[in-house]
């Protein structure tokens, strides 16, 4: 356990069958630490740029655990090299004819923002197959509401990160071609936000996703089946492998998601949250999961009881949050985590 580890235990419950003594609750300061520490690794740079406060709230956190990755101290600098770079990979592709390099008009990064049903059906009717930035799809107005995705039918790659946020959307039936996000970077995260959103089987295809997977806010949102489940990842020009490693897999406040089974390849990720699945009982489709490197985040699961899925966390780099899991009795994953000395040891001395 690095030094600088911060484990955040605060459990309505006991580890009754692991140990007999009670885990000790943590004060409410350490218990707000664990939302704060989400920026600790942004510098002041990026946290006052005007590209860091033009994006909503959900895009930033879902930003700041991309960002993770480049280490503790990011600079607008370096997320600003690491345009760069994808940009001259872009570059490098000549624009071929089955790019779309932005839209209504053409611009160097190749960043798509579509905010209303109109703009849909103009840039479907481009028949774009492959856009070279990010893909915004999220009303702004309200007065032209996105409903319909059928127009994007033939796309099949987006080159930076993808985010659906359109209200009324139920359904994303015309991304069914879309076969990966964020290979060209430089971020590569998918994120599902809606709260009338509730069919996600177009993304049955998909292949490849280089960042985090987010699902944010759907509280309409019953199953998690079929998006997600083909997905692999490209290893030495191949596309045949299944994806072992996912970023993060970021779950919060989908308070009627009832299965996760689209989940289910996934081995390794470096953190996990579920927050706000007041509906879902296990987290048993997670069973090929082996190992999570940074975190762990289960927090107001109202009926979360099994977590056994879960691989038994020997080491956690960053922090663990076990709290308002009102039903959740037990948590032996996490007892090697906390003891000090296996088999033989108690928890009392966990901060």
């Amino acid at each position: 356990m690095k030094t600088n580890s911060i484990i955040c235990l605060i459990l309505m419950l006991t580890l009754y069958a692991c140990e007999s003594e009670p885990v000790r609750d943590v004060s409410d300061d350490l218990q707000s630490s664990s939302l704060d520490q989400l920026y600790d690794h942004l510098d002041d740079s990026v946290l006052n740029s005007d590209w860091w406060n033009s994006k909503s709230t959900e895009i930033r956190n879902i930003l700041a655990m991309e960002l993770k990755s480049l280490g503790d101290d990011v600079s607008m600098k370096q997320i600003k090299d690491i345009q760069k770079q994808a940009l001259s990979k872009v570059r490098g592709m000549n624009m071929r004819a089955s790019v779309c390099p932005g839209f209504p008009i053409a611009n160097p990064e190749g960043d798509v923002l579509l905010t209303t049903q109109a703009e849909v059906d103009a840039f479907g009717a481009l028949n774009c197959k492959e856009i070279t930035g990010v893909l915004d799809i999220t009303d702004t107005t309200g007065t032209d509401p996105i409903l319909d995705l059928s127009p994007l039918s033939n796309l099949k790659a987006v080159g930076s990160s993808c985010t659906i946020n359109a209200q009324d959307l139920t359904s994303l039936e015309g991304l069914n071609k879309l076969k990966s996000v964020g290979e060209l970077g430089p971020f590569g995260f998918i994120g599902l936000l809606g709260a009338n959103l509730v069919d996600t089987d177009a993304l049955s295809g998909l292949m490849l996703i280089t960042g985090s997977l987010n699902v944010i806010g759907c509280t309409s949102m019953t199953t998690l089946d079929q998006a997600f489940k083909k997905i692999t990842r490209i290893e030495a020009g191949q596309t045949s492998n299944p994806l072992t490693t996912v970023g993060v897999v970021n779950i919060d406040q989908c308070p009627a998601l009832t299965s996760i089974d689209g989940l289910s390849s996934i081995e390794r990720s470096t953190r996990i949250y579920f927050r706000g699945c007041s509906s879902l009982a296990d987290l048993n489709d997670l069973s090929s999961y082996n190992e999570v490197v940074e975190a762990i985040w289960l927090e107001n699961n109202a009926i979360l009881s099994d977590i056994n899925a879960l691989p038994d966390a020997t080491t956690l780099d960053n922090f663990l949050v076990v709290r308002d899991n009102p039903v959740l009795s037990q948590c032996c994953e996490f007892f090697n985590l906390l003891c000090n000395d296996p088999p033989a040891c108690t928890v009392s001395g966990v901060p």
